[in-house]
C-alpha cells in the first residue's frame, strides 16, 4: 500500500540480509573516498541523503556489487535527523515507487507520477497513524551485558546503520486500507557490550510530527523493469577511518608541533615582559613617593645629642644674680 500523495505503504519485500558492503573483490569502485559526492546515480535514478536543513550528506566510496546494487558510505552524526530523496533523472518517464528500509525493517514508501514534482520524492518519516509520523534520526546503539538476549554478530551490528532504497516501476494502482506499524523503529535488541563497534550508529525514531491524511493505494509492478536498489552504510567519521574508507587524521609533525609551541611561548614571553615593565614602572613610582617622604622628615640616621644640665662656673667673675660682668662683656 502506497500513498497516492506521498505517505507510507507496505507492499515491498525487504532487501537481502546479505547485502555486502563495498569491497575490491565483489564490487567495481566508481568513486574515490577522497572526493565525496552529494548524490549517486544508478539505472536512471538519483539518490541522496539529506540532513534536516535539506543539504546533501557527503557520500564516500560508491561501488556496485555482484547483484547490481550500488553502495555508498555516509558519515553520520549521532542525534542528526535525515531524509532520503529519489529523483528520476529522465524527467519522470513513468510512475514509480520507492521503498525505504532500515536494515531489514520496512519504514515507508512513496509513489511518484509522471510530471509530478519533476519525478522527485522525499521520504523523511514513518507514519504511525493517519495524522502522526516519526522522523528518522541517527543514534548511538544501545548496549547491554545480557549475552543471551542481545545482538552479538558483528555483521548485524554493522547492519544497524544500513539504509536501503528499492525503486520499482508501477503499472497500475488501486485503493487499499492503510496499515500502520506497531513495532519500535530500529533494532529490537541492544548490542552485546563485547560486540560493540567503535563508530557504529543505528537508525531510530526522532520527534513525532503531524501530517495531513492521504489516500492510500496498492501497486501492480512491472516485472520487466529490474528493481533499482541503493544501499547506504552509515557510520561516524571514526568508523569511516577504521574501515579504511577515509584516511586517518595523522598527528602534526614534530616540526609543526614545535612551531606552534614556539608561537605560544613567544606570546607568553611577550605577556610576561609587558607585566615586568608594568611592575618596574610601579616600583619607580613607589620609590619616588618614598624619597619625597624622606626629604620631608628629619633624618633618622642623624646623631641625637642629649642635653644635660650642669652648674655654671663663676670663678672668673659674675654671680648667679648677675652672671655678666664688665670684664666678660669686654672680652
Amino acid at each position: 500500500m502506497i500513498p497516492a500523495t506521498g505517505m507510507a505503504g507496505l507492499m515491498f519485500n525487504p532487501p537481502s540480509s546479505s547485502s555486502p558492503a563495498p569491497s575490491g573483490e565483489t564490487a567495481d569502485t566508481v568513486t574515490d573516498a577522497l572526493f565525496p559526492l552529494k548524490n549517486i546515480y544508478h539505472q536512471g535514478f538519483i539518490a541522496r541523503l539529506l540532513d534536516r536543513t535539506g543539504n546533501s550528506l557527503p557520500m564516500r566510496f560508491c561501488a556496485y556489487d555482484h547483484m547490481g546494487r550500488i553502495h555508498a558510505y555516509i558519515e553520520a552524526k549521532e542525534g542528526e535527523e535525515f531524509s532520503v530523496q529519489i529523483i528520476d533523472s529522465l524527467n519522470a518517464r513513468c510512475t514509480y515507487s520507492a521503498a525505504l528500509f532500515l536494515g531489514l525493517q520496512f519504514v515507508s514508501s512513496q509513489l511518484s507520477y509522471p510530471g509530478g514534482g519533476g519525478g522527485a520524492l522525499t521520504i523523511k518519516d514513518r507514519p504511525i497513524s493517519e495524522t502522526v509520523a516519526q522522523t528518522l534520526m541517527f543514534s548511538k546503539p544501545a548496549v547491554t551485558d545480557d549475552e543471551a538476549n542481545s545482538i552479538r554478530n558483528p555483521a548485524e551490528v554493522a547492519g544497524l546503520g544500513m539504509i536501503s532504497i528499492i525503486v520499482r516501476k508501477v503499472l497500475q494502482t488501486y485503493p487499499c486500507v492503510q496499515l500502520y506499524p506497531q513495532d519500535v523503529l530500529g533494532p529490537q535488541k541492544a548490542v552485546y557490550e563485547r560486540t560493540k563497534q567503535l563508530g557504529a550508529v543505528q537508525i531510530s525514531a526522532g520527534p513525532t510530527i503531524n501530517k495531513p491524511r492521504t489516500e492510500q493505494v496498492g501497486c501492480i509492478y512491472d516485472d520487466t523493469f529490474p528493481p533499482t536498489e541503493f544501499v547506504f552504510h552509515c557510520t561516524t567519521r571514526i568508523g569511516l577511518q577504521l574501515n579504511g574508507i577515509i584516511p586517518v587524521e595523522t598527528a602534526p609533525t614534530a616540526k609543526q608541533k614545535r612551531t606552534r609551541e614556539e608561537e605560544e611561548l613567544d606570546a607568553e614571553e611577550q605577556r610576561l615582559q609587558k607585566e615586568l615593565e608594568n611592575l618596574k614602572k610601579r616600583r619607580r613610582v613607589i620609590a619616588g613617593d618614598t624619597d619625597n617622604a624622606e626629604n620631608a622628615r628629619p633624618d633618622e640616621n642623624a646623631i641625637r645629642v642629649k642635653r644635660e644640665k650642669r652648674a655654671f662656673d663663676f670663678s672668673t667673675g659674675g654671680t648667679r644674680e648677675n652672671p655678666l660682668t664688665a670684664a666678660f662683656l669686654n672680652v
